[in-house]
């Protein structure tokens, strides 16, 4: 009989072995047969086979899932061992009987069992069976003339709805192009403006209007500040939804570590900070904007230390999250990161303590 070698045997533990046994006995083999340790030829396909038998041991539920399966093997294997020796036995009766007398086996075939009366039967089922073969195909061919009615008349409103369309697109473009040709002959020193983007209102005592340039650009950031609850510092229009806001760098985005910013308990947007912590300077190195009971995932973080700084775009407050270690290193054959939720609060009872801060900090 075969014995079946299970992960216990490869970690050399019994079926009983606690988690902590099974954890010391994993360590102790791989720091015996490590490859690095190890000059064995085998070295690797070893440790392989441990790598293996530990992640299902260590995982109870997987665990569990495999003690079940080694008990249906195991079952099945005795129930297979009885069979063969039961049947090994009857050959062995059946030999030493033979040996005696010859065994005559004689098959009574019942008279109500004929070729006549099985025609009758096969007959009698056709009768039954052909009514209701002919409402099957009737019921078939009416559905098919239904499902052809249909699609001729889906077709014909397709089509008029088309040559509808058609015809308002041709009208539509006939009234633009009789509103430009209006606009044109009413005003047409317009074709000498060129195209401009969108600034803020700006008092004219600010703007030199004779060289169309700015001459105080400590006021010109004043009036821009006003702007802050519908425009980034940089000018640009916060997005209509959490995101990133356009104009700035993405920086430190060579990781795999996600930080999540929880703004479900505030009805408030705020726009965001994430701060790298060097020895040397504070950086920012993502800008985001989150709507008001929202939240915004940032990924791709590199290693270090971080906190978050936000502005209430509602009231114009600034805080400051304490600081958090985004960390990333590698398990074996796996990469471990951090996976980190920050959660807002107006209150103090927040996952993370914050600390208001001021706007030369922001």
């Amino acid at each position: 009989m075969n014995t079946l070698h299970t992960h216990y045997d490869t970690l050399m533990v019994s079926r009983s072995a606690s988690p902590e046994v099974i954890r010391a006995a994993f360590k102790s083999l791989c720091q015996k047969y490590h490859p690095d340790k190890n000059n064995h030829a085998d070295a690797d396909r070893i440790m392989q086979q441990f790598n293996e038998a530990y992640s299902i041991l260590s995982n109870p539920v997987e665990r569990n899932k495999y003690d079940k399966q080694l008990l249906d093997y195991e079952e099945n294997a005795n129930q297979a061992s009885q069979q063969k020796n039961y049947r090994h036995f009857s050959n062995e009766e059946s030999s030493n009987t033979s040996k005696r007398k010859n065994n005559v086996v004689i098959i009574n075939i019942p008279d109500s069992i004929s070729f006549s009366n099985a025609k009758h039967h096969v007959n009698n089922f056709l009768s039954k069976a052909k009514p209701l073969l002919l409402k099957t195909l009737k019921v078939i061919f009416y559905i098919v003339i239904l499902i052809t009615l249909i699609n001729v008349f889906v077709t014909y409103i397709g089509d008029s709805n088309s040559n509808d369309a058609t015809n308002d697109l041709y009208d539509a473009q006939r009234e633009v192009q009789d509103a430009a040709r209006e606009l044109d002959e009413a005003v047409p020193e317009l074709d000498d403006y060129e195209d401009y983007s969108y600034v803020p209102d700006i008092p004219e005592d600010i703007l030199d209007t004779s060289e169309n340039t700015f001459v105080d650009d400590s006021e010109l950031q004043q009036v821009l500040s006003t702007n802050y609850k519908t425009h980034a510092p940089n000018g640009e229009i916060f997005p209509s939804s959490a995101n990133y806001v356009a104009g700035y760098p993405q920086l430190n985005d060579n990781g795999a570590s996600i930080l999540t910013i929880d703004n479900s308990q505030n009805t408030e947007a705020i726009f965001g900070k994430l701060y790298y912590l060097d020895e040397t300077e504070d950086l920012a190195v993502r800008h985001f904007y989150i709507q008001g009971g929202g939240g915004f995932n940032i990924r791709n973080i590199s290693p270090g230390y971080y906190d978050v700084r936000y502005k209430d775009l509602e009231n114009g407050h600034i805080s400051k999250s304490e600081p958090v270690l985004i960390e990333e290193y590698e398990d074996y054959d796996s990469v471990r990161f951090s996976e980190i939720t920050m959660t807002l609060y107006k209150v103090s009872d927040g996952n993370m303590e914050t600390y208001a801060i001021p706007e030369n900090e922001f």
